[in-house]
């Protein structure tokens, strides 16, 4: 018991400032979300999903950079588990290659707006009036049928907008 008592005491300023710290990491991470999130409800508000996305992104990101700080404060040897971070971002990144190229697209759609909801327009063989436009899709209604077309063709392919 004495043992650990010891162990406890002679670790203990260690334990706390590693606490401090990633709990810093922590708080910094919610408020820049938090402060992302404001600044999207205050522009346009077609905007706000990607300035939801990027503050979840900077939430997320700093919140692993606490954990691999704290690590390494420990005096833990973090270089495997950065590079495990490079190589399984890679790999994720590689195996949903089309979501995010679909996500990617739909943040440029929304920022360049080439169309507006409630426009009549064709994007590849869909036609019909937009009623919603997603990160991931456009969705396109016509009387008959709903298509939901991929943000990355509708970037790829020619949109013919009818006045």
């Amino acid at each position: 018991m004495n043992f650990y008592i010891q162990i406890i005491k002679e670790y203990s300023v260690q334990l706390v400032s590693v606490g401090m710290m990633f709990l810093l990491f922590l708080i910094a991470g919610q408020i820049s979300k938090r402060i992302i999130n404001h600044i999207g409800r205050s522009g346009n508000p077609s905007t706000l999903k990607i300035y939801k996305l990027i503050g979840s992104t900077v939430n997320i990101v700093l919140i692993i950079m606490g954990v691999v700080t704290s690590l390494g404060t420990m005096g833990i040897d973090v270089s495997a588990i950065v590079a495990s971070l490079g190589l399984t971002g890679f790999a994720i990144g590689f195996a949903f290659k089309d979501a995010l190229s679909n996500y990617l697209a739909g943040i440029m759609v929304i920022l360049y707006k080439p169309y507006d909801i409630g426009d009549q327009v064709n994007i590849n063989g869909c036609e019909g009036k937009i009623t919603e436009i997603d990160l991931r899709y456009t969705t396109v209604d016509n009387d008959s049928e709903i298509h939901m077309v991929p943000n990355s063709l509708c970037l790829s392919k020619t949109i013919t907008k009818k006045k």
